[in-house]
Protein backbone atom coordinates (compact mmCIF):
# COMPACT_ATOMS: atom_id res chain seq x y z
CA UNK A 1 0.00 0.00 0.00
CA UNK A 2 2.85 2.11 0.72
CA UNK A 3 4.73 2.04 -2.76
CA UNK A 4 1.62 3.40 -4.19
CA UNK A 5 1.14 6.42 -2.69
CA UNK A 6 2.15 9.43 -4.58
CA UNK A 7 5.58 11.11 -3.50
CA UNK A 8 4.19 14.75 -2.70
CA UNK A 9 6.51 16.45 -0.55
CA UNK A 10 5.67 17.96 2.67
CA UNK A 11 6.87 20.66 4.67
CA UNK A 12 7.28 19.67 8.48
CA UNK A 13 5.19 22.68 9.68
CA UNK A 14 2.51 21.41 7.73
CA UNK A 15 2.66 18.05 9.81
CA UNK A 16 2.47 19.56 12.85
CA UNK A 17 -0.16 22.07 11.54
CA UNK A 18 -1.84 18.87 10.80
CA UNK A 19 -2.28 16.90 13.67
CA UNK A 20 -4.39 18.84 16.20
CA UNK A 21 -7.31 19.58 13.21
CA UNK A 22 -7.18 15.82 12.61
CA UNK A 23 -7.58 14.57 15.91
CA UNK A 24 -10.71 17.42 16.05
CA UNK A 25 -11.79 16.45 12.49
CA UNK A 26 -11.64 12.49 13.84
CA UNK A 27 -13.78 13.26 17.10
CA UNK A 28 -16.81 14.63 15.30
CA UNK A 29 -17.23 13.32 12.08
CA UNK A 30 -20.53 11.45 11.97
CA UNK A 31 -19.34 8.11 10.28
CA UNK A 32 -16.88 7.52 13.53
CA UNK A 33 -18.92 8.25 15.93
CA UNK A 34 -19.33 4.78 16.99
CA UNK A 35 -16.12 4.57 18.15
CA UNK A 36 -16.16 7.88 20.41
CA UNK A 37 -17.00 6.53 23.73
CA UNK A 38 -16.52 7.84 26.86
CA UNK A 39 -13.17 5.91 28.39
CA UNK A 40 -14.01 3.83 31.68
CA UNK A 41 -12.39 5.11 34.56
CA UNK A 42 -9.63 3.10 35.78
CA UNK A 43 -9.58 0.76 38.70
CA UNK A 44 -8.06 1.99 41.70
CA UNK A 45 -4.97 -0.42 42.62
CA UNK A 46 -3.47 -1.08 45.57
CA UNK A 47 0.06 0.30 46.20
CA UNK A 48 0.94 -3.44 47.10
CA UNK A 49 -0.67 -4.38 42.92
CA UNK A 50 1.11 -1.13 41.63
CA UNK A 51 4.50 -2.59 43.52
CA UNK A 52 3.93 -6.23 41.93
CA UNK A 53 2.88 -5.11 38.37
CA UNK A 54 6.21 -2.34 38.47
CA UNK A 55 7.89 -5.99 39.06
CA UNK A 56 6.43 -8.03 36.63
CA UNK A 57 6.95 -5.30 34.35
CA UNK A 58 10.70 -5.28 34.83
CA UNK A 59 11.23 -8.76 34.38
CA UNK A 60 8.81 -9.78 31.94
CA UNK A 61 9.42 -9.57 27.89
CA UNK A 62 6.79 -7.32 26.74
CA UNK A 63 5.58 -7.72 22.15
CA UNK A 64 5.85 -4.24 21.86
CA UNK A 65 9.94 -4.05 22.53
CA UNK A 66 10.31 -6.34 20.17
CA UNK A 67 9.56 -4.48 17.26
CA UNK A 68 8.76 -0.74 15.65
CA UNK A 69 6.33 1.55 15.81
CA UNK A 70 6.90 2.26 11.84
CA UNK A 71 4.87 -0.29 10.38
CA UNK A 72 3.25 -2.55 12.30
CA UNK A 73 0.65 -4.94 11.23
CA UNK A 74 -1.90 -7.23 13.53
CA UNK A 75 0.31 -10.28 12.57
CA UNK A 76 3.48 -8.80 13.72
CA UNK A 77 1.61 -8.03 16.90
CA UNK A 78 0.52 -11.43 17.16
CA UNK A 79 4.04 -12.52 16.41
CA UNK A 80 5.78 -10.42 18.60
CA UNK A 81 3.13 -11.27 21.72
CA UNK A 82 3.82 -15.21 21.15
CA UNK A 83 7.86 -14.63 20.86
CA UNK A 84 7.32 -12.33 24.53
CA UNK A 85 5.41 -15.09 25.68
CA UNK A 86 7.55 -18.09 24.94
CA UNK A 87 10.65 -15.74 26.38
CA UNK A 88 8.77 -15.37 29.56
CA UNK A 89 7.76 -18.47 29.93
CA UNK A 90 11.44 -19.76 29.72
CA UNK A 91 12.64 -17.65 31.86
CA UNK A 92 10.42 -17.71 34.62
CA UNK A 93 10.90 -21.97 34.47
CA UNK A 94 14.91 -21.23 34.68
CA UNK A 95 14.51 -18.41 37.01
CA UNK A 96 12.23 -21.55 39.49
CA UNK A 97 14.93 -24.01 39.64
CA UNK A 98 17.95 -21.16 39.67
CA UNK A 99 15.81 -19.33 42.83
CA UNK A 100 15.93 -23.28 44.14
CA UNK A 101 19.92 -23.40 43.48
CA UNK A 102 20.74 -19.89 45.03
CA UNK A 103 18.48 -20.11 47.67
CA UNK A 104 20.22 -23.28 49.23
CA UNK A 105 23.19 -21.63 48.38
CA UNK A 106 22.79 -18.24 50.34
CA UNK A 107 21.30 -20.67 53.44
CA UNK A 108 17.57 -22.01 53.60
CA UNK A 109 16.90 -21.55 57.00
CA UNK A 110 18.42 -17.82 56.83
CA UNK A 111 16.03 -14.76 56.03
CA UNK A 112 18.75 -12.93 54.61
CA UNK A 113 19.03 -16.28 52.09
CA UNK A 114 15.70 -16.00 50.68
CA UNK A 115 16.24 -11.87 50.68
CA UNK A 116 19.24 -12.76 48.40
CA UNK A 117 17.62 -15.76 46.15
CA UNK A 118 15.37 -13.41 45.65
CA UNK A 119 17.49 -10.72 44.50
CA UNK A 120 19.81 -12.72 42.74
CA UNK A 121 17.02 -14.10 40.96
CA UNK A 122 15.20 -10.96 39.60
CA UNK A 123 18.63 -9.61 38.54
CA UNK A 124 18.71 -13.00 36.15
CA UNK A 125 15.48 -12.82 34.70
CA UNK A 126 15.91 -8.99 34.26
CA UNK A 127 19.43 -9.33 32.62
CA UNK A 128 17.88 -12.46 30.43
CA UNK A 129 14.84 -10.18 29.17
CA UNK A 130 17.49 -7.51 28.55
CA UNK A 131 19.28 -10.05 26.26
CA UNK A 132 16.66 -11.49 24.15
CA UNK A 133 15.30 -8.03 24.06
CA UNK A 134 18.47 -6.71 22.70
CA UNK A 135 18.36 -9.75 20.06
CA UNK A 136 14.98 -9.71 19.36
CA UNK A 137 15.35 -5.77 18.00
CA UNK A 138 18.26 -6.02 15.65
CA UNK A 139 18.06 -4.72 12.75
CA UNK A 140 19.51 -3.60 9.21
CA UNK A 141 22.38 -2.14 10.53
CA UNK A 142 23.44 -3.89 13.65
CA UNK A 143 22.76 -7.29 12.95
CA UNK A 144 26.35 -7.76 13.09
CA UNK A 145 26.26 -6.68 16.98
CA UNK A 146 23.25 -8.49 17.23
CA UNK A 147 24.84 -12.36 16.50
CA UNK A 148 27.73 -11.10 19.09
CA UNK A 149 25.58 -10.66 21.46
CA UNK A 150 24.06 -13.77 20.81
CA UNK A 151 27.17 -15.62 20.44
CA UNK A 152 28.58 -14.09 23.75
CA UNK A 153 25.52 -13.75 26.42
CA UNK A 154 22.62 -15.37 24.72
CA UNK A 155 23.37 -18.43 23.75
CA UNK A 156 26.28 -19.35 26.67
CA UNK A 157 24.05 -17.62 29.41
CA UNK A 158 21.20 -19.84 28.65
CA UNK A 159 23.09 -23.13 29.02
CA UNK A 160 24.08 -21.94 32.23
CA UNK A 161 20.78 -21.41 33.66
CA UNK A 162 19.40 -24.91 32.11
CA UNK A 163 22.02 -26.30 33.72
CA UNK A 164 21.20 -24.21 37.32
CA UNK A 165 17.98 -24.97 37.03
CA UNK A 166 18.63 -29.06 36.81
CA UNK A 167 21.15 -28.65 39.67
CA UNK A 168 18.55 -26.62 41.49
CA UNK A 169 15.81 -29.54 41.58
CA UNK A 170 18.61 -32.08 42.31
CA UNK A 171 19.28 -30.02 45.15
CA UNK A 172 15.56 -29.73 46.17
CA UNK A 173 14.69 -32.94 46.12
CA UNK A 174 17.44 -35.24 46.36
CA UNK A 175 19.47 -33.92 49.54
CA UNK A 176 19.53 -36.84 51.03
CA UNK A 177 21.38 -38.88 48.69
CA UNK A 178 23.93 -36.15 47.96
CA UNK A 179 24.36 -36.54 51.79
CA UNK A 180 25.08 -40.46 51.35
CA UNK A 181 27.16 -39.13 48.33
CA UNK A 182 29.55 -36.79 50.81
CA UNK A 183 29.96 -39.75 53.55
CA UNK A 184 30.78 -42.17 50.80
CA UNK A 185 33.53 -40.36 49.73
CA UNK A 186 34.99 -39.60 52.90
CA UNK A 187 35.02 -43.03 53.91
CA UNK A 188 36.71 -43.57 50.68
CA UNK A 189 39.00 -41.17 51.49
CA UNK A 190 39.82 -42.58 54.95
CA UNK A 191 39.74 -45.93 53.57
CA UNK A 192 42.11 -44.74 51.16
CA UNK A 193 45.00 -43.29 53.44
CA UNK A 194 44.15 -46.41 56.36
CA UNK A 195 45.42 -48.26 52.72
CA UNK A 196 48.46 -45.90 52.31
CA UNK A 197 49.72 -46.62 55.77
CA UNK A 198 49.75 -50.55 54.52
CA UNK A 199 51.89 -49.30 52.14
CA UNK A 200 54.02 -47.02 54.07
CA UNK A 201 54.54 -49.98 56.95
CA UNK A 202 55.85 -51.94 53.88
CA UNK A 203 58.53 -49.85 53.37
CA UNK A 204 61.68 -50.80 55.15
CA UNK A 205 62.30 -49.01 58.05
CA UNK A 206 65.43 -46.37 57.39
CA UNK A 207 68.07 -48.14 59.42
CA UNK A 208 67.04 -51.67 58.11
CA UNK A 209 69.10 -50.83 54.66
CA UNK A 210 72.36 -51.00 56.75
CA UNK A 211 71.79 -53.59 59.59
CA UNK A 212 70.84 -55.66 56.23
CA UNK A 213 74.27 -54.62 54.56
CA UNK A 214 76.35 -55.13 57.95
CA UNK A 215 74.90 -58.42 58.29
CA UNK A 216 75.45 -59.40 54.54
CA UNK A 217 78.98 -58.47 54.68
CA UNK A 218 79.43 -60.24 58.07
CA UNK A 219 77.93 -63.22 56.93
CA UNK A 220 80.28 -63.43 53.76
CA UNK A 221 83.36 -62.53 55.90
CA UNK A 222 82.35 -65.85 58.43
CA UNK A 223 82.06 -67.89 55.52
CA UNK A 224 85.44 -67.45 54.60
CA UNK A 225 87.28 -67.58 57.80
CA UNK A 226 88.11 -71.19 59.02
CA UNK A 227 86.30 -72.38 61.56
CA UNK A 228 90.25 -72.46 63.14
CA UNK A 229 90.21 -68.76 63.27
CA UNK A 230 89.99 -66.90 66.43
CA UNK A 231 88.17 -64.41 64.40
CA UNK A 232 85.55 -66.78 63.49
CA UNK A 233 83.91 -66.88 67.24
CA UNK A 234 83.61 -63.32 67.48
CA UNK A 235 82.08 -62.50 63.92
CA UNK A 236 79.56 -65.31 65.00
CA UNK A 237 78.99 -63.46 68.48
CA UNK A 238 78.78 -60.17 66.55
CA UNK A 239 76.41 -61.48 64.07
CA UNK A 240 74.17 -64.17 65.43
CA UNK A 241 75.06 -63.25 69.53
CA UNK A 242 76.12 -66.55 72.08
CA UNK A 243 75.11 -70.13 72.00
CA UNK A 244 73.52 -69.55 74.80
CA UNK A 245 71.21 -66.80 73.63
CA UNK A 246 70.34 -68.93 70.82
CA UNK A 247 66.48 -69.22 72.72
CA UNK A 248 66.20 -65.75 73.80
CA UNK A 249 63.37 -63.60 73.13
CA UNK A 250 64.66 -60.63 71.79
CA UNK A 251 61.57 -59.13 71.61
CA UNK A 252 61.25 -58.68 75.51
CA UNK A 253 64.69 -57.00 75.65
CA UNK A 254 65.17 -53.01 75.66
CA UNK A 255 65.47 -52.00 72.27
CA UNK A 256 68.83 -49.81 74.22
CA UNK A 257 70.35 -52.87 74.46
CA UNK A 258 72.88 -54.52 71.88
CA UNK A 259 71.60 -57.04 69.85
CA UNK A 260 73.49 -58.98 67.10
CA UNK A 261 73.29 -57.41 63.78
CA UNK A 262 71.47 -60.29 61.99
CA UNK A 263 69.00 -60.48 65.15
CA UNK A 264 68.18 -57.05 65.16
CA UNK A 265 67.50 -57.58 60.87
CA UNK A 266 65.12 -60.34 62.09
CA UNK A 267 63.49 -58.02 64.11
CA UNK A 268 62.82 -55.74 61.89
CA UNK A 269 61.12 -57.61 59.46
CA UNK A 270 58.76 -59.09 61.88
CA UNK A 271 57.82 -56.13 62.90
CA UNK A 272 57.28 -54.84 59.89
CA UNK A 273 55.10 -58.23 58.77
CA UNK A 274 53.11 -57.40 62.21
CA UNK A 275 52.12 -54.13 61.79
CA UNK A 276 51.34 -54.92 58.57
CA UNK A 277 48.89 -57.78 59.25
CA UNK A 278 47.52 -55.60 61.77
CA UNK A 279 46.59 -52.98 59.50
CA UNK A 280 45.70 -55.21 56.82
CA UNK A 281 43.24 -56.84 59.72
CA UNK A 282 41.94 -53.29 60.48
CA UNK A 283 41.32 -52.25 56.90
CA UNK A 284 39.05 -55.35 56.41
CA UNK A 285 37.20 -55.17 59.50
CA UNK A 286 36.32 -51.50 58.20
CA UNK A 287 35.00 -52.78 55.08
CA UNK A 288 33.22 -55.70 56.82
CA UNK A 289 31.58 -52.89 59.55
CA UNK A 290 30.43 -51.06 56.32
CA UNK A 291 29.28 -53.61 54.17
CA UNK A 292 27.32 -54.94 57.40
CA UNK A 293 25.76 -51.42 58.26
CA UNK A 294 24.70 -50.60 54.80
CA UNK A 295 25.03 -46.74 55.56
CA UNK A 296 27.62 -44.95 54.85
CA UNK A 297 26.35 -41.84 56.84
CA UNK A 298 26.07 -43.90 59.94
CA UNK A 299 28.89 -45.76 59.55
CA UNK A 300 31.27 -42.80 58.91
CA UNK A 301 29.30 -41.26 62.00
CA UNK A 302 30.90 -44.34 64.12
CA UNK A 303 33.69 -44.80 62.55
CA UNK A 304 35.60 -41.35 61.93
CA UNK A 305 33.31 -38.99 64.32
CA UNK A 306 35.88 -35.78 63.76
CA UNK A 307 35.22 -36.15 59.74
CA UNK A 308 31.16 -36.87 60.54
CA UNK A 309 31.35 -33.58 63.05
CA UNK A 310 33.11 -31.84 60.05
CA UNK A 311 30.83 -31.51 57.28
CA UNK A 312 27.53 -32.61 59.18
CA UNK A 313 24.96 -31.84 62.16
CA UNK A 314 23.49 -33.85 64.45
CA UNK A 315 20.81 -34.87 62.19
CA UNK A 316 23.12 -35.87 59.78
CA UNK A 317 22.48 -32.72 57.34
CA UNK A 318 25.47 -30.32 55.76
CA UNK A 319 26.45 -27.59 57.84
CA UNK A 320 27.55 -25.82 55.27
CA UNK A 321 25.10 -24.49 52.15
CA UNK A 322 27.87 -24.50 49.60
CA UNK A 323 29.38 -27.65 50.20
CA UNK A 324 25.84 -28.85 49.90
CA UNK A 325 25.49 -27.23 46.27
CA UNK A 326 29.27 -28.00 45.14
CA UNK A 327 28.53 -32.01 46.21
CA UNK A 328 24.90 -31.43 43.99
CA UNK A 329 26.85 -30.31 40.74
CA UNK A 330 29.56 -32.48 41.14
CA UNK A 331 27.07 -35.31 41.04
CA UNK A 332 25.06 -33.66 38.37
CA UNK A 333 27.98 -33.43 36.03
CA UNK A 334 28.98 -37.43 36.68
CA UNK A 335 26.01 -38.64 35.97
CA UNK A 336 25.61 -36.45 32.59
CA UNK A 337 29.11 -37.25 31.71
CA UNK A 338 28.51 -41.39 32.62
CA UNK A 339 25.05 -41.23 30.97
CA UNK A 340 23.14 -42.19 34.58
CA UNK A 341 20.46 -40.13 33.47
CA UNK A 342 17.84 -42.47 34.94
CA UNK A 343 18.95 -41.68 38.28
CA UNK A 344 18.48 -38.08 37.66
CA UNK A 345 14.72 -38.36 37.98
CA UNK A 346 12.76 -34.86 37.95
CA UNK A 347 15.69 -32.76 37.65
CA UNK A 348 16.51 -34.62 34.23
CA UNK A 349 13.03 -33.74 32.99
CA UNK A 350 13.29 -30.28 34.04
CA UNK A 351 16.41 -30.05 32.71
CA UNK A 352 15.44 -31.49 29.30
CA UNK A 353 11.91 -29.09 29.62
CA UNK A 354 14.50 -25.98 30.27
CA UNK A 355 16.74 -27.35 27.57
CA UNK A 356 14.36 -27.11 25.23
CA UNK A 357 12.33 -23.84 26.04
CA UNK A 358 15.41 -21.87 26.07
CA UNK A 359 15.95 -23.23 22.93
CA UNK A 360 13.02 -22.43 21.47
CA UNK A 361 12.83 -18.94 22.72
CA UNK A 362 16.73 -18.29 21.33
CA UNK A 363 15.67 -19.63 17.70
CA UNK A 364 12.32 -17.27 17.94
CA UNK A 365 14.23 -14.73 19.00
CA UNK A 366 17.33 -15.01 16.79
CA UNK A 367 14.79 -14.84 13.59
CA UNK A 368 11.93 -12.36 14.73
CA UNK A 369 14.69 -9.62 13.17
CA UNK A 370 14.39 -11.46 9.67
CA UNK A 371 11.11 -10.95 9.16
CA UNK A 372 10.22 -8.53 6.59
CA UNK A 373 7.29 -6.89 8.89
CA UNK A 374 9.62 -6.52 11.50
CA UNK A 375 12.15 -4.51 9.32
CA UNK A 376 9.23 -2.52 8.29
CA UNK A 377 8.57 -1.63 11.68
CA UNK A 378 11.79 0.09 11.61
CA UNK A 379 12.93 1.28 8.70
CA UNK A 380 12.97 5.46 8.87
CA UNK A 381 11.77 5.52 5.39
CA UNK A 382 8.38 3.72 5.77
CA UNK A 383 7.75 5.83 8.71
CA UNK A 384 8.36 9.17 7.02
CA UNK A 385 6.37 8.07 4.21
CA UNK A 386 3.94 7.23 6.62
CA UNK A 387 3.58 10.34 7.64
CA UNK A 388 3.57 12.05 4.27
CA UNK A 389 0.54 10.18 3.18
CA UNK A 390 -1.21 10.98 6.54
CA UNK A 391 -0.81 14.77 6.35
CA UNK A 392 -1.18 14.14 2.08
CA UNK A 393 -4.80 12.50 3.35
CA UNK A 394 -5.71 15.08 6.11
CA UNK A 395 -5.25 18.07 3.53
CA UNK A 396 -7.18 16.20 0.54
CA UNK A 397 -10.41 15.70 3.24
CA UNK A 398 -13.64 17.03 1.20
CA UNK A 399 -14.60 20.57 2.54
CA UNK A 400 -17.22 19.35 4.41
CA UNK A 401 -15.57 17.17 6.43
CA UNK A 402 -12.05 17.90 6.44
CA UNK A 403 -10.38 19.21 9.24
CA UNK A 404 -9.62 22.57 8.40
CA UNK A 405 -13.21 23.29 6.94
CA UNK A 406 -15.03 25.92 8.87
CA UNK A 407 -18.07 23.56 9.59
CA UNK A 408 -15.81 20.76 11.19
CA UNK A 409 -14.71 22.80 14.00
CA UNK A 410 -17.96 21.59 15.92
CA UNK A 411 -20.68 19.18 15.26
CA UNK A 412 -23.81 21.99 15.28
CA UNK A 413 -22.00 23.72 12.06
CA UNK A 414 -21.56 20.30 10.31
CA UNK A 415 -23.67 20.23 7.24
CA UNK A 416 -26.50 17.71 6.59
CA UNK A 417 -25.91 15.12 4.32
Amino acid sequence: MLQSLPSVPTEPRAEESAVQPLLHWLQHHPQFQHLHQDPKPAPTRSRQRRVLDWLLHQVGARPEEFHGTAYVTASLEQDSAIVAKVVTTSNWVDAVGNFNLLLFANGIANPIGWISAGLLTGILLKFDKEVYTSVARGRKGNRRLTYVVAMVGLLPFSALKTLGTGVGVEVMQNQAALEQRQATSLINQSLLQERGQIARIQIADPTYAAVQQQCLRGQQQLARLPHTDPRWDSVQVELFGEWSERRQDWNRRGRTDLRPICVQQKLIEADQRQRTAEARRRVEALEQQRISTGNDLRFLKQTYPSRYEQVFNDHGQFRSSVQLVQVAIDNYLDKLAHGQWGQLGLSLYVLMFSLLSSATACCMVLLHPTKPEVAMSWDEDVRRERDRWLVEQILSTDAGYGPNSPGSQSPKYRRDQ
